[in-house]
């Protein structure tokens, strides 16, 4: 039997001719098994990308889109209107406008999304169901009860392979994005200077009880773990690369606590 795909249109405003064909190459990078995208008419598109630069907010609470050529014709869009996912191209020149999506043509991925912290996973899914926020990036563990709900769409998986309990849903790797990795992981730490015999003697004690059957199917199937059961060793060398890895972002993005 056959499924097929359907097909999504993006309608653009405030854009050049020369920038559309980045952004019907970020448009086709986001294909999955589920949808494609094209570029299609702006009025009878799914969703909307605009051109920040170009977007102007008037006082009745309206957006207007530049055109890109002085040939063109402007685009209002009434805010309390928009029956359709939006998201602008940075920068995003609208003083004291905040749009929760925002993509850049030049970047390899197309997409910032604005990041909302909150104090664990529940409150974050309690919004995502409520529909306060867009989109939430969790476990697995987290996310899996809500998925036969009709309430949440899984688009992406962030391991190297796809887990055991979402068949259906591509790895970011295989949407296009090489290496592209995000873990969610756990290890056990000792107090520096706790003696090696300590520390010998509690990581066997650890790698027994999680070793054992009953244990280690339990994580598997209610929290969709993938149990490594490293040695001191391996772990460390996989923390420094975490560190690094997650330090560069920090500082690249002007990270603050």
């Amino acid at each position: 039997m056959t499924i097929e795909v359907p097909v999504l249109r993006l309608g653009l405003a405030g854009y050049a001719e020369s920038q559309h064909k980045a952004a019907a190459d970020i448009a086709a990078a986001a294909a999955s098994e589920r949808a494609s995208w094209e570029l299609g008419a702006f009025a009878d598109a799914d969703a909307w990308w605009l051109d920040g630069s170009r977007t102007l907010l008037m006082a009745n609470e309206h957006l207007r889109v530049q055109p890109a050529v002085p040939s063109g014709r402007s685009v209002q869009i009434a805010l309390a209107d928009v029956d359709r996912p939006v998201a602008f191209s940075l920068p995003v020149t609208a003083p004291g406008f905040k749009p929760a999506v925002t993509f850049n043509l030049a970047d390899k991925a197309g997409v910032e999304i604005m990041h909302v912290p909150y104090r664990g996973g529940g409150p974050a899914m309690n919004d995502v169901l409520g529909g306060h926020v867009d989109l939430i990036a969790g476990s697995a563990a987290l996310v899996a009860a809500q998925l036969g709900t009709n309430m949440l769409h899984p688009v992406l998986q962030l391991g190297r392979e796809r887990l055991p309990a979402l068949p259906d849903t591509q790895t970011a790797i295989e949407a296009g994005f090489p290496d592209f990795e995000t873990l969610a992981w756990w290890g056990i730490f000792a107090p520096a200077g706790t003696p090696p015999d300590i520390v010998a003697a509690f990581a066997a004690a650890s790698k027994e009880i999680l070793s054992e059957p009953a244990t280690a199917t339990q994580l598997k199937e209610t929290q969709h773990m993938t149990l490594l059961l490293q040695d001191g060793a391996a772990f460390k060398t996989f923390f420094d690369r975490q560190v690094a890895y997650w330090g560069k972002v920090v500082k690249d993005n002007n990270i603050r606590a």
